[in-house]
């Protein structure tokens, strides 16, 4: 860094602050983090998870970070413990209410909501049917993600903003389905974005790794 700050000097760029360039440092290794797990395979290290607790602490993370916004639980409480990886669901849950927080106006709302998922919602997704899944639906009040995008978000490098890395969507669809689950992006009642994931009770074993 010191090289680099003697560099900018000889280049007349010596104005920039050295915390900017360590931030813009430590966003670029994030980056490169990404693009090395977006790249290698998703061993799974699955433990009895209650999706309700690590809801909650995604969630009081997130109102500490963003304290004007509102966040809303509404959890089904007959629902069982989950079998899943804590650590890549922590992950996924983390980006989903992260992205919402961002894209709600100050003042709006987050709601989060899980109950169990009806066989009929199966229909037309490459889910078991054989399967008892529960389904986690995250919320925004933002402008919504236009239906011509929505193939696209999940790929890698898409991104709708200026600064983002068109990976945290892309990997996050790839560790709920490595769990034998879908993620998917619909409108919310509220006119923003709505993403559902489906998670399965207890994953299928052909689904450890991907």
């Amino acid at each position: 860094l010191q090289l680099l700050e003697g560099d900018l000097k000889d280049s007349g760029m010596d104005a920039i602050p050295t915390e900017m360039m360590f931030s813009e440092i430590e966003r670029i290794e994030r980056l490169l983090q990404q693009l090395l797990l977006h790249s290698h395979p998703m061993p799974l290290s699955p433990v009895q998870v209650n999706l309700h607790e690590l809801l909650n602490t995604v969630i009081g993370f997130e109102s500490s970070t963003f304290p004007e916004l509102q966040f809303q639980p509404s959890y089904d409480p007959s629902l069982p413990e989950i079998e899943a990886d804590k650590d890549k669901l922590h992950q996924v849950l983390l980006n989903l209410i992260r992205n919402a927080s961002e894209a709600s106006p100050p003042q709006g709302r987050v709601k989060v909501r899980t109950r169990h998922c009806s066989p009929w919602e199966l229909a037309g997704t490459n889910l078991d049917p054989g399967l008892r899944y529960v389904l986690v639906s995250i919320e925004d009040e933002g402008a919504g993600i236009p239906g011509e995008l929505r193939n696209s978000i999940f790929k890698p490098l898409f991104s709708t903003k200026k600064r983002g890395s068109g990976l945290g969507l892309s990997i996050s669809f790839r560790l709920i389905r490595s769990q034998g689950g879908l993620l998917r992006c619909l409108d919310s009642e509220e006119g923003g974005a709505c993403f559902q994931i489906f998670l399965p009770e207890k994953p299928p074993q052909r689904n450890a790794e991907i």
